[in-house]
């Protein structure tokens, strides 16, 4: 082939050769310093000098949408027993980090923190909480179902999964919540244990409530808290209603529904800029339960003082926790020989 060039006139051979070869990259043209695929010799970052609006922008095609919620990944709740929607433009996702997110989280401190910041701080997240006694628990992430832990089997954290001196799942810097509440299952509450399903239910969003202030220089901004019912179960009596009046179901303490002991958990939160409280539509008839929902709301966001009911009834539950423990612990670990009847 060469030979075959080589007879060409001169001019000819020339521009061939010239057109042949592989120009360099304009970048390359103007400065090689600005090669991509070479370190900076300085350690400086190309990406770091952009602006931090533009690095947001190119970060947040790794995350999900905004508008969408962060569902614990693997849920045993079939999400379709909704009875409302969390707005018409929400959709649900499964958010399971792939090697996209990984990769970018052990770049840099700087990359790491702003990713963090914008999947914590600007994304909502689902906690599906569960009631009963035996086979309850809290679901968040890729947890799976998390059992609270009684007496000695637990540490101040009450979920093993969650344990850890830096708070491994992030709790704390959770801006935007949407807590879902789903009845025990119906055959549950046919046992002798499911009276004081509600009971056991606010010392799990108690635990939570912990997990969400461990650290003080973060808070909830939006959080919602809505109470499910399965479509396709006829509930016998309804999950949240007495069967006979239709009122809301009070088992743990006389006269006061299971609906607002749950709730009461969560008073100790507080400066929450927006919340709102989904109840089944049976519910909102109670003009008591209506009333404690508006209080409850008043407190949170800051804008009421807790009463005087508030507080005894803090007290009259606190004092009803040590009970409630060993009783527990009876049904979980039967070798401890601690009868309800004691108690």
């Amino acid at each position: 082939m060469y030979g075959l060039l080589a007879r060409l006139p001169n001019e000819l051979y020339q521009d061939i050769q010239t057109r042949a070869m592989v120009p360099s990259p304009i970048w390359a043209q103007l400065d090689p310093s600005k090669d991509p695929s070479i370190a900076p010799q300085n350690g400086s970052s190309p990406f770091l000098a952009l602006p931090c609006e533009m690095r947001r922008q190119i970060l947040s095609y790794l995350l999900p949408s905004k508008d969408k919620i962060i569902e614990p990944s693997q849920s045993s709740t079939n999400l379709e027993a909704d009875t409302l929607s969390f707005t018409a433009a929400r959709q649900r996702i499964d958010f399971k980090p792939d090697l996209r997110v990984g990769d970018a989280l052990v770049l840099n401190k700087k990359i790491a923190s702003e990713i963090l910041i914008m999947l914590y701080e600007e994304r909502t997240f689902a906690i599906n909480i569960h009631e009963g006694i035996l086979d309850g628990g809290v679901e968040f992430l890729d947890s799976g179902l998390q059992q609270l832990q009684y007496r000695e089997h637990f540490t101040q954290v009450r979920f093993k999964r969650f344990e850890g001196p830096e708070d491994p799942y992030g709790f704390s810097r959770i801006k935007r919540l949407l807590i879902r509440i789903y009845p025990a299952k119906e055959e549950a509450t046919e046992k002798k244990t499911s009276r004081h399903d509600a009971m056991h239910t606010h010392f799990m969003l108690r635990a939570l409530v912990q997990l969400l202030q461990r650290d003080p220089s973060f808070g909830l901004n939006y959080l919602q808290i809505r109470f499910l019912e399965p479509r396709r179960t006829p509930w016998r009596p309804h999950p949240w209603q007495n069967s006979s009046n239709s009122l809301p179901r009070s088992s743990s303490i006389h006269g006061v529904s299971n609906v607002e002991v749950i709730m009461r958990a969560l008073l100790e939160l507080r400066k929450i800029h927006t919340i709102a409280c989904v109840l089944p539509i049976g519910l909102y008839k109670d003009s008591n339960l209506k009333e404690f929902v508006e209080h409850f709301k008043g407190v949170i966001t800051g804008n009421i003082e807790p009463n005087t009911m508030d507080h005894y009834l803090a007290l009259q539950i606190e004092g009803a926790r040590d009970m409630l423990d060993g009783w527990i612990q009876s049904i979980l670990f039967p070798a401890t020989k601690v009868t309800p009847e004691n108690h």
